[in-house]
């Protein structure tokens, strides 16, 4: 009868490992999503020439329903010299807080759980030099600016939609036109 107890402890001790060890690998491979996508994001930054009627003073992203990304971009911008000549900003924000600051943004990112909040501020924000970047997890990128999706290897993909962009005064540099899949609609 021991053996048999012992044996049962064995067993719950091993899947109690791989239990952990797989719920470590998955937060392990949210974290390098949430640092790509905050290195993207900082380096479009750099990419997008913004016109004269964009917000003056600091450089501001505001990022909503990640905190995540918005950690990344922290630690990033921390160790670094300022976006385009300026200060940058980092600020988490509620989606209920966007609209009507919207145009104190030069960037703004919606996580994929805050899709819905997206499109009010695309309505509102149609004519403000501010990039919006979304997800592409569930068409919810339509009318942004810039949208993260994967290809079928699951690699983090940028499409750049073009007609947006123009409408919100925005020139992407050639080096971001090379990396990013252009959408002509």
């Amino acid at each position: 009868m021991k053996r048999h107890t012992s044996l049962y402890s064995v067993k719950t001790c091993q899947l109690a490992i791989i239990f952990i060890f797989l719920t470590h690998c998955h937060l392990f491979a949210q974290d390098i999503e949430s640092k790509m996508r905050a290195i993207f994001i900082y380096n479009i930054a750099k990419n997008i020439n913004w016109p004269e009627s964009a917000p003056k003073g600091d450089f501001v992203i505001g990022i909503v329903g990640d905190n995540s990304i918005a950690g990344e971009l922290d630690k990033m911008i921390s160790n670094t010299t300022a976006t385009n000549g300026r200060t940058t900003i980092v600020k988490k924000i509620a989606a209920s807080h966007t609209v009507g600051v919207i145009e104190n943004y030069h960037i703004l990112y919606f996580s994929t759980k805050e899709t819905q909040a997206m499109q009010p501020i695309i309505t509102n924000a149609t004519k403000l030099p501010v990039l919006l970047i979304g997800e592409k997890s569930d068409n919810s990128c339509k009318g942004s600016t810039l949208c993260f999706s994967k290809d079928t290897n699951n690699k983090l993909r940028l499409e750049l939609h073009k007609l947006s962009l123009e409408q919100h005064r925005l020139k992407a540099t050639n080096d971001l036109l090379r990396i990013a899949t252009v959408i002509d609609n």
